[in-house]
């Protein structure tokens, strides 16, 4: 009897704790808080109605985290946990993607109490790029089901969903750099430092897998690493400002010069280092001066813009 017993307790521990049975717990616990804090929000002020927003990003941050790492840590780090978040990484995502449904819910409530407040939010250069989360998250989900992925290549299918969790967080971790500058509290820098320890991870693992980190790769990581840093000036500083251009000149001749470096690299190394790194280097030469010529563009671009334009866009 106890044995039967028993192994009933372990069928239902191992059905909830893995597949769509882990989604639905993950999904009604996180519903449940919704709800109590939707119960206990004042939909009169504005300042409640956004302050539940912030608290919905702090709660679907474990579950990003988890789905975002799970690969990585399983090639770093295996282990029978890393081994578990990697089989059930689909849905722990599908549970961020049901915060992040809340979060559009509360969005469309706060924009029919208060439409003129949320028209003044897209005065921010990032407000466009959080927008794209819930485009991205909708693809990511549908494309979760094999009803739609089966009309998708594979190859297709890892784009969508390589370049969708890629941009969420480096919009997370903008996002909670940018808090970590307006208050230096444990809470934020905890969360700041899980999402720089969480691209580390990402960067141990596709340097363990060099293979796949070449050629157009090397280009597309500098210039989203360019870009993003722009977006990131942007945000804090404006480019109207002498702030914000001097932190520009500052990211562009930070970058102008590890391109220049990594192109001369493997001439200046020659005859010191060998082996994969050096062969690595010079595979892929070229594009490390393609990210230079990226990041010259980028910045003339950005020097030519006309002082209207840039004032004009309300910018901080």
């Amino acid at each position: 009897m106890i044995t039967s017993l028993a192994g009933s307790c372990a069928w239902c521990c191992r059905r909830l704790l893995h597949g769509w049975g882990l989604l639905s717990v993950l999904s009604v616990l996180v519903s449940a808080v919704e709800i109590v804090a939707w119960l206990h929000c004042d939909w009169t002020s504005s300042a409640d109605i956004q302050a539940l927003m912030g608290f919905n990003w702090q709660l679907s941050t474990p579950y990003f985290l988890m789905a975002f790492c799970a690969s990585s840590m399983q090639q770093v780090f295996p282990s029978t946990f890393s081994r578990w978040l990697r089989a059930n990484r689909r849905y722990i995502g599908l549970a961020f993607a049901v915060v992040v449904g809340w979060q559009f819910a509360t969005i469309c409530r706060f924009s029919l109490r208060f439409p003129s407040e949320l028209v003044s939010f897209h005065a921010d250069a990032f407000q466009y790029l959080e927008d794209s989360i819930f485009i991205y998250v909708g693809l990511m989900v549908l494309t979760s089901f094999r009803f739609v992925y089966r009309h998708m290549s594979l190859a297709a299918w890892r784009h969508l969903h390589k370049t969708g969790i890629f941009l969420l967080g480096s919009l997370f971790f903008s996002n909670y750099l940018f808090e970590l500058t307006v208050r230096s509290d444990m809470k934020t820098m905890i969360e700041t430092l899980a999402f720089a320890l969480a691209f580390g991870l990402r960067g141990v693992s596709a340097w363990q897998q060099s293979a796949k980190l070449k050629g157009r790769v090397v280009f597309v990581a500098g210039a989203a690493l360019s870009g993003f840093g722009v977006m990131l000036i942007w945000d804090l500083f404006g480019l109207q400002t002498d702030k914000g251009v001097h932190w520009t000149r500052v990211l562009f001749m930070t970058g102008v010069a590890a391109a220049l470096l990594l192109g001369l690299s493997p001439l200046v190394l020659r005859r010191r280092i060998g082996g994969r790194f050096r062969g690595w280097l010079c595979e892929n030469q070229k594009y490390f001066f393609f990210i230079l010529a990226f990041n010259g563009l980028l910045y003339g671009a950005l020097v030519a813009l006309p002082p209207w334009w840039v004032a004009g866009r309300g910018l901080p």
